[in-house]
């Protein structure tokens, strides 16, 4: 685990870039999105601008398997406005 700040995401991008470089496949940035259960909307929306990312709202689908929260987390609920 590492702290949400604005470098480690920069060096995330930094990764993934040198991944597309190293391996000559392309990572389709226009479809890659960013989200967290456990950090302000804020901050995700700053980290979208700086990657240049869509912002994933919570609950999401993957695979067809919905992914949610743990409901009876107040944090979750209270972060995401429900």
């Amino acid at each position: 685990m590492c702290d949400a700040s604005t470098q480690n995401v920069r060096f995330i991008k930094v990764i993934l870039r040198s991944f597309e470089l190293l391996s000559r496949l392309r990572v389709n940035f226009s479809k890659t999105k960013v989200g967290s259960l456990s950090l302000n909307v804020t901050f995700i929306k700053d980290f979208t601008i700086i990657l240049n990312y869509n912002h994933m709202k919570i609950p999401f689908v993957y695979l067809g398997l919905s992914i949610e929260g743990n409901p009876r987390t107040k944090n979750i609920l209270a972060t995401y406005g429900r």
